[in-house]
């Protein structure tokens, strides 16, 4: 299944808007760090992403082994195939390009971003309760998890995730919550 990546901010993140994420060199990374890919490939991919987008291929030593989705049709599955891309141009003219190789879907796990529930409080939220599987994560637990999917930081997962969300976090890797 096709795991599109965005390689910039939308308006949505304030003073990050138009700035790139950096998120397909965190997934290279992390693909490299778990023996998935070697240093070969990721400068072969490095060079086609700038040929297709036009920008610079910033490098990260952070690693992003999984993602979040929303996944309302029920989709991902554990072991079906992850075709990693990115796109670029408008809707009606997008160059779609493959920054990873095919690799399969190692895990895929619920989780739900609460930012008001009558059942938690009976004030909103400034930090959201973030479940897996449906286990509250402690504070460390949605640091972890915000850095691992290419987050600098709880602050932009939040204006990324800002409201209620229910998804799937589509794993590459061994790691789970």
């Amino acid at each position: 299944m096709n795991l599109h990546c965005s390689t910039t901010w939308p308006d949505k993140m304030g003073k990050l808007k138009g700035e790139q994420t950096v998120f397909v060199p965190q997934i290279l990374n992390s693909l490299y760090h778990n023996g998935l890919i070697t240093a070969d490939e990721i400068t072969d991919y490095e060079r086609r992403y700038y040929e297709t987008t036009g920008l610079q291929f910033l490098c990260s030593e952070r690693q992003k082994p999984h993602t979040i989705r929303w996944d309302k049709n029920n989709r991902w599955k554990s072991g079906m195939d992850i075709h990693f891309k990115i796109w670029t141009g408008s809707p009606y003219r997008s160059k779609t390009f493959q920054f990873a190789p095919v690799l399969m879907c190692t895990g895929v796990q619920e989780i739900e971003i609460i930012y008001s529930d009558e059942k938690l409080s009976d004030l909103y939220c400034m930090e959201p309760v973030v479940k897996i599987d449906g286990r509250p994560l402690t504070l460390e637990e949605v640091e972890k998890l915000a850095i691992n999917d290419g987050f600098t930081d709880v602050q932009k997962f939040c204006w990324w995730f800002n409201k209620d969300f229910t998804g799937k976090i589509i794993h590459w890797t061994d790691l789970k919550y």
